[in-house]
């Protein structure tokens, strides 16, 4: 017994599977949060139009979504692991791509922005199919605390990821940051490649897919309450996230750099700080509470 476990519910992580998930989401945590600032920054250098950058971040919104709907009923269809893989494998050519744009200066908003819808396809189905493989590797009694666990490293990447790539920017310049975020794809790649088979019911795979997000919506529909908590949060994403203004600020106000790093580590930091009691071991979770 460690100090970490007095303090952490770390039982999880003594599942081998969980456990190389869990180390390769800290890599990619932070590895990840790089290109959150580098499509941006470019996009802002080529244009000098914060709409612009609003733009991709719409696109990027809109294509997670979609993906996410449908990649949840492909995780229920296809066996959850090749899903995993195929979604990690796009994401990580999108970022080659991302990095050999960046260091040709191809300099094309057109070729970017597809590239953006590339990333939030991929990364959609990638967070929808993820969620579904967990409670498959995880016994159900442990699956708060997995949960906990997954939910910390994905509140402290959004932090550390951002002040690290705003160091990161005046060394090594934009694109290799593009390069990074695909190095980092490699060790979840590594770690989904190590999970057992996942594998669903057989049904057929048209009929399933549109039969589901049909009844999926329809049942969103039929729930008002559902419909007000999905249109307030909408609208809090949409209308009251500054990110998009964040590249010109950073540009023509404090410097650019490492400024430009720590404008996106505190939009996460100050909305959505980590819950620590959540992850603590049952003792230590009932006194933080």
């Amino acid at each position: 017994m460690t100090l970490l476990d007095y303090a952490v519910d770390v039982r999880p992580l003594r599942i081998p599977a969980f456990r190389r998930l869990w180390l390769a989401s800290v890599v990619s945590a932070v590895g990840g949060s790089f290109s959150i600032i580098a499509i941006p920054n470019q996009l802002f250098a080529m244009t000098a139009s914060s709409a612009a950058v609003g733009g991709a971040a719409a696109v990027s919104f809109l294509t997670l979504v979609v993906a996410a709907l449908w990649g949840g009923v492909l995780a229920d269809t296809l066996d959850r692991r090749r899903v995993l893989v195929i979604a990690q494998a796009g994401l990580a050519v999108t970022y080659l791509l991302l990095w050999l744009q960046a260091v040709g200066n191809v300099r094309s908003v057109v070729v970017l922005m597809a590239l953006v819808a590339c990333e939030g396809v991929s990364f959609g189905v990638t967070l929808a199919t993820m969620g579904a493989a967990v409670p498959r590797v995880v016994p159900v009694e442990l699956l708060p605390a997995a949960n906990s666990l997954s939910s910390l490293v994905r509140s402290c990447g959004a932090i550390v990821g951002p002040l690290l790539a705003g160091v990161l920017i005046p060394m090594v310049g934009l694109g290799w940051l593009y390069f990074f975020d695909m190095l980092a794809l490699f060790m979840v790649l590594w770690a989904i490649l190590r999970l057992p088979a996942i594998p669903a019911v057989p049904r057929q795979l048209a009929a399933s897919v549109v039969s589901q997000v049909t009844e999926g919506c329809c049942y969103l529909l039929t729930h008002r309450l559902l419909v007000a908590i999905l249109g307030v949060d909408l609208a809090a994403m949409v209308f009251g996230n500054p990110v998009a203004l964040f590249p010109e600020l950073a540009a023509r106000t404090y410097g650019g750099g490492f400024a430009l790093g720590l404008l996106y580590a505190a939009f996460p930091a100050g909305v959505s700080p980590p819950d620590w009691s959540r992850a603590l071991s049952p003792e230590h979770a009932g006194m933080a509470r």
